[in-house]
């Protein structure tokens, strides 16, 4: 359990204080860049996690406390397993995360849920699934202002208070000086798609095709962005979350890669039984000017075609809640809610629901992934229809990031607007939902409004 909890009022940001713990292994910064409400609250820092699960396919590697178990089998169960050894029944409801697993599921951890088909490239070297077990996070509640340290006892050869005085001689010894991120200097970076304008044309025309067919009622497509990259990942993502706040951002810093997440959207969330999701689906770019901003807005508030393709998303939603939740218990409690975030305005619906007493995080994440907003409508066809149509695997993206504590609670995002890196190559997608009257070019020009705020971190063109 959480066993104690210290305010730490010298310190104004957790902002200031990540250099003097971005070095250390597995450093992860769940970072509510910009807030609105309740689910964006809390911010979280913590690094050197005393348990990794990582799982590519069904090989699987357990690293704990610095001994690695490889071993065979479905991650999901394997997770669900070693969260179960370390639970903690001590709940309070409303509260922050105070310890238990941070990490990412990949968009291709799906294939252990749903059996796919094998067509589109493999050029990641990184996991389908990171997830590290940290037995200390500091806390910064913006509503109130404060930021607190938590240890837990769930690591048997640290003591909780040794871990206590460990971080807070990091900070003691540490010069706090908050970085200005839009000092950061234009990286002029080029970026490469896998897709040309007329080649992601010609692949929304066989998506209407299957439209037309009645295979599936919509599916989204992205397109991927690479460029090299060898610069400071935390500059970048300073640069970032200066251009693109999200009240779902996220930096991982991990062994084998490094996650620069700018995500506006809540996958999950679970406070004791009750579960939550916030599907997205309906853009519009923002205009500095306030009078054709305005028009934008309300354009998109009256699109039949994007209120449509929500709708679609939040009945898909709602099936996959069902499989987990009481019976009666899943509604919609908000539909089509307008939100601007810097580059784009979406349409967001809020589902909530009863989770199930025999279920637990682990199985309601299971379930639903990987998110509806980012597949379409039915799931398991529209999944099948990527896989043929995206030339390569979608790694991180449209995965999802987040954490489960060691109490049960969980908070995830949908892991768009986020950049991966890995052996000096950068990529993130820009994506879309592709109904019956979609048309082509403006598919194409929303999935740069989207990927926007990310090229304007790196100061780049295509």
């Amino acid at each position: 359990m959480a066993v104690y909890l210290q305010t730490l009022s010298e310190i104004q940001s957790l902002l200031s204080i990540m250099p003097c713990f971005v070095d250390i292994s597995s450093c992860v910064f769940l970072d509510s860049a910009q807030r609105s409400d309740d689910v964006s609250r809390y911010s979280y820092l913590s690094a050197d996690p005393f348990l990794i699960i990582q799982s590519k396919g069904d090989q699987i590697s357990i690293t704990r406390n610095g001994v690695v178990d490889n071993i065979s089998g479905n991650p999901w169960e394997i997770l669900n397993q070693l969260l179960s050894e370390y639970h903690d029944d001590f709940f309070e409801e409303n509260k922050p995360f105070t310890g238990g697993a941070i990490g990412y599921w990949s968009y291709d951890l799906g294939r252990m849920v749903e059996k796919l088909p094998v067509i589109a490239l493999d050029d990641y070297d990184y996991s389908e699934m990171w997830v590290g077990f940290y037995d200390w996070v500091l806390i910064q509640d913006h509503h109130d202002d404060l930021i607190r340290l938590s240890t837990t006892t769930s690591n048997p050869l640290i003591n909780h208070y040794e871990r206590q005085e460990w971080v807070m001689d990091r900070i003691q010894k540490f010069n706090i000086n908050l970085i200005n991120s839009s000092a950061s200097k234009n990286l002029n970076k080029t970026f490469k798609s896998n897709f040309s304008i007329d080649d992601y044309v010609s692949t929304i025309k066989k998506v209407k095709d299957y439209l037309h067919a009645g295979d599936i009622y919509q599916a989204n497509i992205s397109q991927r962005f690479t460029t090299s990259y060898e610069g400071d990942s935390w500059e970048l993502y300073l640069k970032l979350r200066y251009t693109n706040p999200a009240p779902f951002s996220a930096y991982l810093n991990l062994p084998d890669l490094c996650i620069l997440s700018a995500s506006p959207e809540l996958f999950l969330s679970l406070n004791a039984n009750y579960v939550e999701t916030r599907p997205i689906k309906g853009t519009r770019p923002t205009n500095e000017d306030p009078v054709l901003d305005k028009k934008l807005a309300i354009e998109l508030m009256n699109s039949e075609k994007d209120r449509a393709e929500n709708v679609m998303i939040v009945d898909l939603m709602r099936s996959d809640l069902g499989k987990v939740c009481e019976i009666g218990s899943v509604v919609v409690t908000d539909l089509w809610k307008l939100e601007r975030h810097p580059t784009v305005w979406h349409l967001v619906s809020i589902i909530q629901g009863e989770l199930k007493e025999q279920y637990g995080p682990v199985d309601l994440l299971q379930q639903c992934f990987p998110g509806g907003s980012i597949t379409g409508a039915p799931k398991i066809r529209a999944m099948e229809i990527i896989e043929e149509l995206e030339p390569v695997r979608r790694g991180v993206y449209s995965g999802s990031i987040g954490y489960i504590g060691f109490n049960g609670s969980m908070c995830t995002s949908i892991a768009i607007r986020t950049m991966t890196l890995a052996n000096k190559q950068l990529f993130f997608h820009g994506g879309g939902g592709i109904v019956v009257d979609s048309d082509p070019l403006s598919e194409y020009q929303e999935t740069m409004d989207k990927t926007k705020g990310l090229m304007s971190a790196l100061g780049g063109n295509l």
